[in-house]
């Protein structure tokens, strides 16, 4: 069977303000006298580094990926994840739609890839000849990031 394969940034772009930018640093700021009150200097640090590397992030644009669906996994780019490592897959009916991988570890992220509608239907069936379809959420990271710009 030939691969289902579509390129899609890693995630939605979105445009960050002024405003964006001085929110992020009154919240570091404000978290970073917090923990310098309470004596944590490691703490003051581990959110300045993290404020300014989120910072950096958000001004870059996001990439373009190339996704591929196939009879031995899901590859992104150059990766292959196979579908014994997984669990089940959902796909999500928010817009746009996203295809959800849960992998068997525990501890191990869920894989969440932005799909085409016109890709739901080939890869609905091609998912069911290797894993169990079932009702998944958007995990709690993904919607975390999503709500703050990413």
């Amino acid at each position: 069977m030939q691969p289902i394969t579509w390129d899609e940034h890693e995630y939605e772009p979105r445009e960050h303000g002024a405003d964006w930018y001085w929110a992020l640093g009154i919240l570091a700021a404000a978290l970073t006298v917090a923990a310098l009150m309470f004596q944590n200097v490691l703490l003051a640090i581990l959110i300045v580094i993290s404020a300014v590397a989120l910072g950096l992030v958000a001004s870059r644009a996001p990439r373009l990926r190339r996704f591929a669906l196939g009879d031995r996994g899901i590859s992104i780019d150059d990766t292959l994840y196979p579908y014994t490592i997984f669990d089940a897959f959902g796909l999500t009916s928010s817009e746009p739609p996203k295809l959800i991988m849960r992998p068997h570890k525990l501890f191990a992220p869920h894989l969440t890839i932005p799909l085409p509608h016109e890709h739901i239907d080939p890869a609905r069936s091609l998912l069911r000849r290797h894993l169990l379809e079932e009702a998944l959420e958007e995990p709690l990271s993904a919607r975390l990031m999503s709500w703050i710009g990413f």
